[in-house]
C-alpha cells in the first residue's frame, strides 16, 4: 500500500475505485426502488443488494491483482460500505421492512439497528479522526487499519439479514436468527476492529 497521506490527494482513476463508486450509485439506487415500494422495484433492489456485496469483494481483490492497492482507495471502500448498510438500514426500518420480527427481538429492530449503526459510528469516527491527524500532521506516517475478519464476518452477515428483511424471504424466525448471529459478529468486530486500531485515537 502507498504511503499513508495520499489520502490527500485526489482519488486515483482506477478500475478498483471506479467499481467502489459503482457500488456507491448502487446504494442510491437501491435506496429510491425501496422507497417506490412496488414489489417489483423492491425485487430488483433486493437484485442489486446482491450485485453491491459483490463488487464489495471484488474491488478489493483487484485492487491487490492488478497492484492499485492504496490508503485512500481503502477508506474510500470503506466509506461507501459505510453508507450502503447505514442508509439502507436506517431506510427500511422507517419503511417497516422489519415489523415481521416483532416479538423475536427486543426492542425490534432497534436493538438491532442500534448496535450495527453505533459499531459503524465507531469506525467513521475514526476516519474523521485519521483526517484530522493527516491534516495537522503532514509527516502522519499510520496507516488506518484494514478490516479484521470478524469484520468482514460481521458485514456479510448485516447485508445477508437486509436483504433477508428487504426481500421478505424466509421465515420471520430466519430474519430473526440472522439478527441475533449479526449482533455476536458486530460486537466481536467492534472489539477486534477498535483493538487493531486504537493508536487512531492515541494522542
Amino acid at each position: 500500500m502507498n504511503n499513508p497521506n495520499d489520502i490527500l490527494l485526489p482519488l486515483k482513476f482506477n478500475v478498483p475505485n471506479i467499481l467502489t463508486a459503482f457500488r456507491l450509485i448502487l446504494t442510491i439506487v437501491i435506496a429510491f426502488l425501496l422507497i417506490q415500494g412496488a414489489p417489483a422495484s423492491v425485487f430488483i433492489a433486493g437484485i442489486l443488494l446482491i450485485i453491491a456485496c459483490i463488487s464489495d469483494g471484488f474491488d478489493g481483490y483487484l485492487a491487490r491483482k492488478l497492484g492499485q492497492m492504496t490508503q485512500s482507495g481503502a477508506i474510500f471502500d470503506l466509506v461507501v460500505d459505510l453508507l450502503l448498510m447505514g442508509l439502507i438500514l436506517v431506510l427500511s426500518i422507517i419503511l417497516g421492512y422489519w415489523r415481521r420480527t416483532s416479538g423475536l427481538m427486543p426492542f425490534n429492530p432497534y436493538l438491532y439497528a442500534g448496535i450495527v449503526l453505533a459499531a459503524d459510528s465507531i469506525v467513521l469516527a475514526a476516519i474523521i479522526v485519521f483526517f484530522i491527524k493527516l491534516i495537522r500532521l503532514r509527516t502522519y506516517k499510520s496507516v488506518f487499519p484494514t478490516p479484521t475478519t470478524a469484520a468482514r464476518y460481521a458485514y456479510a452477515t448485516q447485508m445477508a439479514t437486509l436483504l433477508v428483511a428487504i426481500t421478505g424471504i424466509g421465515p420471520d424466525w430466519l430474519l430473526a436468527a440472522l439478527m441475533y448471529i449479526a449482533i455476536v459478529f458486530t460486537l466481536a468486530a467492534t472489539f477486534s476492529y477498535f483493538k487493531k486500531g486504537s493508536y487512531i485515537f492515541a494522542k
